[in-house]
């Protein structure tokens, strides 16, 4: 599993985009710099690209830390939300 990009998008959407090599359970978290899961969701990605849609219309302007875990493989990137 690969993280291309973690964006947010105008329609206040975390938006990721992911590459994996073969079907497999995705987990997301979306976290402040406290740790604190703010938002978490399981999707299954197949096989290439896969986008991964997060509703943020609650979230406060900031920085927060998305993670993807597939397996044992771990991706965190920072992303800056501002409103």
């Amino acid at each position: 599993m690969r993280l291309i990009s973690c964006f947010l998008s105008a329609e206040t959407l975390f938006n990721s985009e992911i590459t994996t090599t073969e079907t497999e359970a995705v987990m997301i978290q979306v976290m402040d710099l406290y740790g604190r899961v703010i938002t978490s969701k399981t999707q299954l990605s197949n096989p290439g690209r896969n986008i991964v849609r997060l509703d943020a219309t609650t979230e406060t302007a900031g920085v927060y830390i998305i993670m993807l875990q597939a397996g044992e493989t771990r991706v965190q990137k920072r992303l800056v939300v501002a409103k």
